[in-house]
């Protein structure tokens, strides 16, 4: 079911509506909406909170995608801006304990809500991001009322990913209540969080190695020589250094880092000298293969988009995603929005970062285990001054 979910078509037939949300962050007059008020296109701009924007360009596609619903962080940005501190950081980089202490999420949450109202004080709950379980709860019933969850054995494609879930063969049990809202949430989530983290990492790599930087933006006006023009699905697929440059920062930022477990409870297993009783949870470390020396060579921890160069093999060797049943639903949804937004930015502005920010790899780069990485200073702030392109 995941597969129909998160196709290629499906994905790719929402490429146009990507451009009007771009537009919030990047229109072709130099403005960065919500950021900062660049009167034209020769001023300066410096993006002082690079981690809300990149979530904020995401989250109306997402959610239409998903609910087939309008909500926007740049339309909720009273509640949605400060979620991204250090605090919240580091509550939410409590959540893999849940891996091997359940009933420390129930807790976790609680500080979360607790720590939002206290910031922001009383919101809606259906109507922000302060109640977002409630906020997705709404979306559902809301598909529900107009659509009931009834069966329907097809393999039509839905325009709105949630009825995949709603209209699937799944039991009654799983398409209403908390685990419908968890199922849906953690695809709603994963299309602009992760990704988001991605897309900081991504920027941060290229604005560090110049030379990439060049190389990519060469390509990028190359392919799309008039930034009036929307950046289609042909020139994505088109670009093999923007593949590589996206292949390399998702292979250093790992992805999640929560072992998402495999067992088989009937049988024992056999690995090499190995046997692995039945009902035992087995998983892998994906850092471990992401960095592996022997896969990636010596500098296998140095960014350098040029070792996919020529070498599709190595696409076998790319955990981020994971692989298998676990595999995330989601990844024709993150390789889009990361090449998508990547793309645009960096051929509609040319940019770098604030030296004033005195940034450095602790504030970007994974150093902590959560569900995904996290940076040693905890959130990913990226301060860069931007200045939009005279082509």
């Amino acid at each position: 079911m995941a597969d129909v979910i998160h196709s290629r078509t499906a994905i790719f037939g929402q490429v146009y509506r990507w451009h009007e949300t771009l537009g919030q962050m990047c229109p072709t007059t130099g403005r960065v909406v919500t950021v900062s008020k660049a009167p034209d296109a020769a001023s300066m701009s410096v993006l002082h909170f690079w981690y809300f924007p990149v979530r904020a360009t995401q989250t109306p596609r997402v959610t239409e995608y998903m609910y087939g619903q309008n909500y926007s962080f740049f339309a909720d940005e009273q509640t949605t801006k400060d979620l991204y501190d250090r605090r919240f950081d580091m509550i939410f980089g409590l959540t893999h304990l849940g891996r091997f202490i359940p009933w420390t999420i129930p807790i976790i949450l609680i500080l979360l809500r607790s720590q939002i109202s206290h910031l922001l004080g009383s919101h809606e709950s259906t109507t922000s991001m302060l109640g977002f379980k409630g906020f997705a709860d709404k979306m559902l019933n809301k598909l529900i009322d107009e659509h009931g969850i009834q069966d329907q054995q097809s393999e039509k494609e839905y325009k709105i990913a949630a009825h995949q879930y709603i209209h699937s063969s799944l039991p009654k049990s799983d398409k209403t209540g908390d685990a419908l809202t968890q199922a849906t949430m953690a695809a709603w989530s994963g299309g602009w969080d992760t990704t988001a983290s991605s897309l900081t990492q991504c920027s941060y790599y290229l604005l560090k190695h110049p030379h990439v930087l060049a190389k990519l933006r060469q390509e990028l006006l190359t392919a799309w020589p008039d930034s009036t023009e929307d950046l289609t699905y042909n020139m994505l697929i088109s670009l093999p250094y923007l593949d590589a440059v996206s292949k390399e920062s998702l292979r250093l930022m790992h992805g999640g880092l929560s072992r998402l477990t495999r067992i088989n409870p009937l049988a024992t297993e056999q690995y090499r000298n190995w046997t692995i009783p039945a009902g035992s949870k087995i998983s892998m470390s994906i850092p471990d293969v992401n960095l592996d020396k022997i896969v990636w060579g010596n500098d296998s921890e140095t960014f350098r988009p040029e070792r996919w160069e020529g070498r599709l093999e190595l696409d076998n060797w790319l955990m981020t995603f994971s692989r298998g049943t676990r595999v995330c639903a989601g990844q024709e949804l993150a390789w889009m929005e990361l090449k998508m937004i990547i793309g645009t930015l960096f051929r509609q502005f040319d940019m770098k970062v604030d030296q004033k920010s005195n940034i450095t790899d602790a504030d970007i780069l994974p150093y902590s285990d959560g569900f995904t990485p996290g940076a040693k200073n905890y959130m990913q702030k990226l301060p860069v001054i931007a200045q939009a392109t005279q082509t």
